[in-house]
Parts: C-alpha cells; sequence; structure tokens
C-alpha cells in the first residue's frame, strides 16, 4: 500500500527566535501569474489571471486582465478567443473541446507582454473502483477517525506517466488547496492501489475522486511547489526559488491539459 504524496501548502516559521531584525526587503517588479488547464470534459475551461505580491503582503493577490487570451488546438487549428467573466477569469466557449492525444497552446497578450505555453493531453489510467477503511478514534488521533479511500487504478506500461488526484466529499473539494500527485514509478504497468492520505469522510458521506493526467512539464511544476514548501525553517535553507514553468514571457504559474477519470461512492 503507497500512500500519495501530499503537499500541503502551508508556512513554516521560526518559533526560537530571541531578538527581533528589521530586515530591509527590496521590492521586485510584479510578475504575471497564470493557472488554468484544458481537459476532455465538457468545458468551460478557465483562465485564471493574477499578479504577484510584495514579500509579506497580507490579502488576496490582485486579479489582472489581458487584452487578449486564445487557446488553439495545435491539431486542428481551432483558435477559440476567451470571454472574461469576471477580473482577471477568462473562460473558453463551446468552440474548444479537449480531446486525448491533442495538444494545446494558450496565448495571453497584456500591453507589451506576450505569454505562451503548450501542453499535450495525455491519457489517464483508467480509475476503476474505490473503497474505504475505518479507522477508529485513538488517544492520539481522535480528530482523525473516519473511513479513509484507497482508489484502485489499472497503469499502462511505459514510463514517464504523471497523475494527481482531487478529492470531494458530498460536492465539496477538500483538497482544494492542497495536492495530490505522483508518477507511475511504483506502479508501471502493474494494478495499483493507493491510499488518500489524510483525508476521509463520514458513514453515508457521498465521496468523488479525480485522477488527472499530467504531462512532465505539470509534473515539474508541482515538484517545484513541493521542494519550496519543505524548507526546514534554519538558517542553512537554500533560499526557496519559483516554481518551474511551460510559460513564456516571463510569467509564472502553468496551463496544462488533463484526461480525467472519476469514481463516485457513498462511505460505509
Amino acid at each position: 500500500m503507497k500512500n500519495i504524496l501530499l503537499i500541503a501548502f502551508a508556512a513554516l516559521a521560526l518559533t526560537a527566535c530571541e531578538k527581533v531584525i528589521d530586515y530591509p526587503l527590496k521590492s521586485t517588479d510584479e510578475r504575471l501569474v497564470v493557472d488554468g488547464r484544458v481537459t476532455d470534459l465538457p468545458g468551460p475551461y478557465t483562465i485564471r489571471l493574477t499578479g504577484t505580491k510584495p514579500y509579506l503582503a497580507t490579502g488576496d493577490v490582485p486579479a489582472r486582465d489581458a487584452d487578449l487570451v486564445t487557446i488553439t488546438d495545435v491539431e486542428d487549428g481551432t483558435i477559440d478567443t476567451l470571454r472574461r467573466t469576471a477580473p482577471g477569469i477568462y473562460q473558453t466557449t463551446p468552440k474548444l473541446q479537449g480531446q486525448v492525444g491533442h495538444a494545446y497552446r494558450l496565448l495571453v497578450v497584456r500591453g507589451s507582454q506576450r505569454v505562451e505555453a503548450t501542453s499535450r493531453l495525455r491519457p489517464c489510467a483508467p480509475l476503476d473502483s474505490i473503497s474505504f477503511r475505518y479507522r477508529a478514534p485513538d488517544t492520539d488521533f481522535v480528530d482523525s477517525a473516519g473511513y479513509y479511500t484507497i482508489i484502485y487504478f489499472r497503469e499502462p506500461a511505459g514510463r514517464g506517466d504523471y497523475y494527481r488526484v482531487n478529492y470531494y466529499v458530498n460536492g465539496k473539494w477538500r483538497n482544494r488547496n492542497e495536492l495530490f500527485f505522483f508518477d507511475d514509478e511504483l506502479y508501471d504497468g502493474n494494478y495499483g492501489d493507493a491510499e488518500i492520505f489524510g483525508y476521509f469522510a463520514q458513514q453515508n458521506d457521498t465521496v468523488r475522486v479525480e485522477m488527472l493526467s499530467l504531462d512532465r512539464q505539470t509534473y515539474d511544476y508541482y515538484t517545484g511547489l513541493a521542494n519550496s514548501q519543505f524548507q526546514g525553517g534554519t538558517p542553512f535553507d537554500s533560499p526557496p526559488a519559483n516554481a518551474p514553468t511551460n510559460l513564456s514571457g516571463g510569467a509564472l504559474g502553468y496551463f496544462g491539459a488533463s484526461q480525467v477519470r472519476s469514481v463516485t461512492r457513498v462511505a460505509r
């Protein structure tokens, strides 16, 4: 039994400081951040544009609008011009439908800045079922009692497959701010089973699990996010770096394409 890697977006803090040191931090120019994905499910697909914030700044990230946002199906030449539905939010029209094996190219034009990225929609391993394992409360983990989910899938032969898992309970996306992702190193060509570590349901809750295919660039992006979060909190840590991106033009974030498989079951 292997646990899917859980990446929690939580800030680590030093707790043993004896003296407060005011250190002047240099401000940097704002960078455009892009977040979006095309899937083989019916659209619309959403591209979200925001700006970076100064270090230690509080509040929500600022939405940023663009002069033009398009997604092109590289294989058949379809070009979809996305509609602005809210500040920084752009959605596709019914003209675009993701297809396995097709590559999709994003273009964002914002003033003199031109941002592009391409991602191929790879097939996802069949997610055929889920089951539950009940864990009773004990002295140390009373708040962790419940039905933990195990996913079962047939991983195709051939190294180089990457996946993300989304977990929903009663329609609520429980790991929205966290990532479950893994490669096929342990499962290549075999029938796999993996427990969704850290999340659980209660009896009669409706659980839905999505499994998404990733290309290598998106997997590397998630890995970079993971590495930036796993800082030890000591002065000897290397400085955190931005996660690698498939976006050109100085933008941060990622644009991806995924096939989506899902299974829904009531916990009991």
